[in-house]
């Protein structure tokens, strides 16, 4: 979807073939030429040879610098601006904590990337809800969403071109309807389902101009910007924008493929998947078709990470890809990149996630690879971890369960807490949990959203739940980092959270709530 232009090459410099063929002087021993005598026109001619090859020499030397040695990093991207990395939060209205003084808003960042956009704007959508359904949602902060979507149209009025890669299974009327309001806008959707047995897009990546980007948890949802805890990361980096461009590029050409499956029979899992026909799970079989997406000069990974200067402090950085079939062989597979963090731990692990299983009732494979992760770095190095998963109208009794045969099984490595936003149960929700008294918040709010963690050095930020299905069939990402400054602000984004009122532990948790869900359950059932 982006181009580049070679730029041209530096001409030679020319030398006049008298001053190359221009006789050299014979010399006597004792240094001497054996003309008793130089004529000053000799010497003026001389002169200008001696200056001539000099230039020659000088002009050889610097275009030789300016190629790329294949030894070095030369060949890489260099960063055009000043690169800075800032959170990017949402606290919900009617909510009693603050956002961290540094962070931005959500509703405030995004709206100031369409408005600053000059070029182009690349999103990928798993729904769209930006605009308010009823009047009654605008003291709720629906109006923000407007704002959102109003901004989208005057982009796109000046001339920006704005791409959107949507799912195709969800709603998304209002993209439509936006669509059909200027010739600048256009869109293409992906339906996981057709590739996989299951699935979404469920990444949130929005890139503007190549060089500012947003990756977290936020939807396309007036929710998201004010009743929804959410947590991400704000960059400015023609770096960072180019690997995110990249990505897009690469989801969005895939959206437009023509679907080429096959079943097998995974033998780690031992159920029969589908998958798309690129998968490394196919390598050792005739089934298996070329890699679809471009093979870039550069590419970083966990192994193989970018350094930078955000806001002026060097780190390395990477960005992770799910599922595996578009991260390939040069790129960071998502669950990879959380599996890494955690054992790369030395003394501390700290996850918030809104979701957190080794099996759901959407999934039949068992996977436990993170928790697995969490016990080998507590019995192995020692490393405690907290761990805090949400509570919502839309919560399965089993998470809760699975957290506390977690906590059994670390002897005391592993604490969980249960985060309760205020309000979770005053939403109109469908899944047969009845709200306190008259709905107050639309469904799907009042829920802490984000999916983080940060160890004593390194941070992931991203967009995936902890279940099987996000890692293997639903489109996501993450931001992985060493960056000191942000690791210490997420640090505290998850101490403030722990520490609240309204984080509870799992056992007391249960002892509350535990008996009223498992009926509520059996009722549903």
């Amino acid at each position: 979807m982006h181009s580049s232009e070679s730029s041209p090459s530096t001409p030679p410099s020319k030398v006049s073939s008298d001053a190359l063929e221009a006789p050299l002087l014979p010399l006597k021993f004792d240094g001497t030429t054996s003309s008793p005598r130089m004529s000053p026109h000799r010497i003026v001619r001389n002169a200008v040879v001696i200056l001539l090859l000099s230039g020659v020499i000088v002009a050889a030397s610097w275009i030789l610098s300016t190629l790329p040695d294949p030894d070095s990093d030369e060949s890489e991207p260099k960063e055009l601006y000043t690169p800075t990395l800032t959170l990017i939060e949402t606290q919900p209205l009617n909510y009693t904590i603050p956002k961290l003084p540094t962070s931005l808003e959500t509703y405030e960042y995004e709206l100031s990337l369409i408005n600053s956009a000059k070029v182009d704007i690349k999103i990928t959508v798993m729904y769209w809800s930006l605009l308010c359904q009823s009047s009654s949602y605008k003291t709720l902060g629906c109006l923000r969403g407007e704002k959102i979507y109003s901004a989208f149209k005057s982009a796109a009025d000046r001339g920006v071109k704005l791409y959107f890669l949507q799912d195709e299974t969800q709603n998304h009327t209002q993209l439509i309807n936006l669509v059909s309001s200027s010739p600048n806008i256009s869109y293409r959707t992906w339906n996981a389902k057709n590739w996989y047995s299951g699935g979404i897009m469920h990444q949130k990546l929005w890139v503007v101009d190549s060089k500012n980007v947003y990756l977290g948890s936020s939807n396309m949802d007036w929710l998201s910007l004010s009743q929804v805890k959410e947590l991400g990361v704000g960059i400015t980096s023609s770096v960072v924008g180019g690997m995110a461009v990249d990505l897009f590029d690469d989801w969005y050409t895939w959206a437009g493929m023509d679907v080429k499956t096959v079943e097998y029979f995974n033998t780690e899992y031992q159920v029969t998947l589908t998958t798309p026909c690129w998968s490394h799970h196919l390598l050792d079989t005739s089934s298996y078709c070329e890699y679809p997406f471009p093979k870039r000069e550069w590419s970083y990974d966990r192994k193989n990470q970018r350094t930078l200067e955000f806001n002026g402090n060097s780190s390395e950085f990477y960005i992770s890809r799910s599922p595996f079939e578009i991260a390939g062989e040069d790129y960071t597979a998502d669950i990879n990149g959380i599996i890494s963090t955690i054992r790369s731990a030395e003394k501390t692990v700290d996850i918030s996630v809104m979701d957190f299983s080794p099996a759901s009732e959407y999934d039949d494979c068992w996977f436990n690879k993170i928790q697995e992760s969490l016990l080998t770095v507590w019995q192995g190095k020692g490393v405690t971890s907290r761990v805090m998963v949400s509570w919502w109208a839309y919560s399965d009794i089993d998470m809760i369960k699975q957290m506390r045969s977690l906590v059994g099984m670390s002897y005391g490595g592993v604490e969980v807490g249960v985060y309760m936003m205020p309000g979770w149960n005053m939403t109109n929700s469908t899944d047969g949990i009845p709200p306190v008294g008259v709905p107050v918040f639309p469904g799907h709010s009042r829920v802490a959203h984000g999916k983080f963690i940060v160890t004593e050095e390194r941070v992931n930020v991203g967009t995936s739940n902890y279940q099987w299905a996000y890692f293997y069939d639903t489109a996501g990402t993450s931001f992985n980092t060493d960056h000191e400054e942000t690791v210490e602000l997420v640090q505290q984004v998850f101490d403030r959270d722990w520490e609240s009122e309204y984080t509870f532990g799992v056992e007391e948790w249960w002892d509350v709530y535990g008996e009223e869900y498992e009926l509520v359950e059996k009722v549903v059932e």
